[in-house]
């Protein structure tokens, strides 16, 4: 029987410390990552494998993306609707993380409320 293991290699490591660095970034500091390296690195299979280990979603940048498309699929991945307008579909994509940031800040809260009440 064949199982598949992910292998952290070191390419994997300093993707996983890049990461780490931008996730203790300040919130008001915007953030982004660029990977680049040839062929059969890793790459893809890394950013995959990160972002199902840390609930996030994945959207492949393809050459000659337009903004519009790019809207969409981050869109589609979090279930959103899109529309012909990128503001509109903006708009969509923002509210969404308005949303689960909301709700990770209140389920963060009732935790601390349940510890310091025990």
């Amino acid at each position: 029987m064949k199982t598949n293991v992910f292998v952290k290699t070191k390419n994997v490591k300093g993707f996983v410390a890049l990461m780490s660095e931008l996730e203790n970034l300040p919130l008001k500091i915007p953030k982004i990552a660029l990977v680049t390296g040839d062929f059969g690195l890793g790459k893809s299979e890394t950013i995959k494998w990160w972002s199902f280990k840390n609930d996030c979603i994945y959207v492949r940048a393809n050459q000659g993306m337009s903004s519009r498309w790019l809207l969409s699929e981050i869109a589609d991945e979090l279930g959103e609707e899109y529309y012909w307008n990128s503001q509109a579909t903006f708009n969509s994509i923002e509210n969404h993380l308005l949303q689960v940031r909301l709700i990770s800040n209140l389920k963060n809260r009732q935790e601390l409320l349940l510890s310091v009440c025990q």
